[in-house]
This record gives structure tokens, C-alpha cells and sequence, in this order.
């Protein structure tokens, strides 16, 4: 805050309801009427950091960023939380490599690289844990009985894809990691321990928002879409488009997981159920006439 300046006004009702108006639109983020103090805490930051008046002028600023590149960008880092580790969730990620792609159409994989997009990787431990679990069963399983994977992880945070892609993390990131994975995929730099070049390579980091349609259909399509604890975060509507997009993205017999916490009840119905062994995942039918696994949703 600059030195002398007056103390800014609380958010009000009014501005309260433009801000997360405007923030919804542009990013899916969805926030209740009970969370009023929290995105006040949260953006009272920024609202001293750039000598405003207040969140009137604040919500102005928002509307005038309109390459959605620096302003967004703030309010989204100071609104969402970015905390995680590497192995997080490891039975659903496991699952993946267990369960879902022996399901995949082998035609599919015969033609390329399965091809993975990490959803809301955040800093990029999801999809460097998911990384380590292929080249591990790679090499236990055989080279050839398991499929060149490409790893593809998206974020609406600049900040945290910009972290993801120089791969130094703190020693909780690694609270869940067997130390002799650590030794493996990781080496002691500066300032913490950095991925190794070997993991590295599996992975491509990406600026996008999962409600940008036209952003992800340029990624291409995939053989599996992971998305957990994201949908949290959105209302229904929001929801449903995201989901729309994963459903458009994903190759016939394809797969979408959500976190353990989530669910496509009243989002989609154009999927199939997919029973795993730890827990659900959804399917994009075949084509009528080949073999599918699941039940309609």
C-alpha cells in the first residue's frame, strides 16, 4: 500500500457481484455469496499493490485488461490455491496405467504415442508423477508391452506453467515419492532439486483455460483426459462446458477421470461409466458395431 494513502473500502455487494461476474466469465471460476470475505482478503492485495481507490476501481481494471494477460492473471493467482506433490492421489494414477489403457482401442494406440492431456496441472507434479509411473512400468514391464505415452498439461495460471516448465521443487513436494524414485528422476540444484532430463522430455507444458474451446482443440485430441479437482470449482454451467470440450478433445473409446470427489451427474450423459479398481472413470463410446467397456451414465 502506498504510504499516506487512505485505507480502501470494504467490497460491497455491488462490487462483489461484478467482480465474480466478470472472473466467471473469462475463467469458470465460481465463487458464493459466503466467500465474500475470502476473494476480499485474497484481492485487497492487488487492489494496494496498484493504488487503487478501491474495488470499484479495481473491478474497472479488470474490464480494461482486455488481452486477459496481466490484470487476470493476478486476480486468478491470488484466488486459487496451487498447493500440491508429486504422487498425490497415486491409486487413481496407478489406475490409469493398470486399468484404463489396456481398455483403449488398440487400433488407437497402434497409430502413435497415447496421448495424455493433465488438466489443471498446476506447478506440474501430476503429470510428472504420471511420467514416472509409465517409464517405471516401461521398464518392469517390458518396453513393448507398454505404449509410448505423450504427456500434454495445461493451466489458467501463467505463473504456475511458467514453474511446471523449470521443474525445481522444495522437499515437500516430494512427501509421497519412494526416495528411490526421487534418486532416479530428480537431481540437487540450486534452490532445490530439478526433474531429470529423461522426465523432462515426457511432458509438455501449455498456457491454456479448459473453457477456451477453440485453445483446446489445439492441442489436439487425446486417448485420456485428466482432470481432477478442477470441476470443483465451477458451477454447473461451466461444468457442462468443460465437460463438452473433454467429451470433443477425446478419441472414440477414450477416457475422462476426475478427482475422487467428482462426478458427471447432471453435467453429461454422452458418457459411459467405466468401473476401475480404485473408483470410476467415464468413457467415450465407440462407434456402433465395436467393443466398449461401461454403462451409460
Amino acid at each position: 500500500m502506498r504510504r499516506g494513502a487512505p485505507e480502501s473500502p470494504p467490497l460491497g455487494d455491488d462490487e462483489y457481484r461484478l467482480i465474480r461476474n466478470t472472473l466467471y466469465a473469462q475463467t469458470g471460476l465460481t465463487f458464493r455469496d459466503d466467500q465474500r470475505a475470502y476473494v476480499e482478503r485474497r484481492l485487497l492485495t492487488r487492489v494496494r499493490a496498484l493504488g487503487l481507490t478501491g474495488f470499484r476501481a479495481y473491478h474497472l481494471r479488470l474490464l480494461t485488461d482486455t488481452a486477459r494477460e496481466n490484470e487476470f492473471q493476478e486476480a486468478v493467482e491470488a484466488l486459487t490455491n496451487h498447493e500440491t506433490y508429486f504422487f498425490r492421489e497415486i491409486t487413481q494414477l496407478r489406475a490409469l496405467i493398470d486399468d484404463v489403457l489396456p481398455r483403449l482401442p488398440k487400433a488407437g494406440m497402434r497409430q502413435g504415442p497415447v496421448r495424455i492431456l493433465s488438466a489443471g496441472c498446476s506447478t506440474g507434479e501430476e503429470p510428472f508423477s504420471l511420467a514416472i509411473l509409465f517409464l517405471e512400468a516401461r521398464r518392469s514391464a517390458g518396453r513393448t508391452l507398454v505404449p509410448l505415452c505423450e504427456i500434454v498439461a495445461t493451466d489458467l495460471s501463467r505463473r504456475v506453467i511458467e514453474r511446471a516448465r523449470r521443474g525445481v521443487y522444495g522437499d515437500s513436494a516430494f512427501r509421497s515419492l519412494p526416495i528411490a524414485l526421487k534418486d532416479r528422476y530428480f537431481r540437487p540444484v540450486e534452490g532445490g532439486t530439478t526433474v531429470t532430463a529423461e522426465l523432462r522430455a515426457q511432458v509438455r507444458f501449455a498456457h491454456a483455460n479448459i473453457l477456451d474451446r477453440a485453445r483446446m482443440e489445439a492441442l489436439g485430441s487425446f486417448d485420456v483426459v485428466l482432470c481432477r479437482n478442477v470441476l470443483i470449482y465451477f458451477d454447473r454451467d461451466a461444468k457442462i462446458r468443460a465437460v463438452s470440450d473433454f467429451f470433443d478433445i477425446l478419441r472414440p473409446g477414450g477416457f475422462l477421470m476426475l478427482g475422487h470427489a467428482e462426478s458427471l451427474l447432471s453435467v453429461s450423459t454422452e458418457f459411459r461409466v467405466a468401473q476401475l479398481a480404485s473408483g470410476l472413470a467415464y468413457q467415450k463410446p465407440l462407434p456402433t458395431g465395436e467393443a466398449g467397456g461401461g454403462s451409460r451414465l
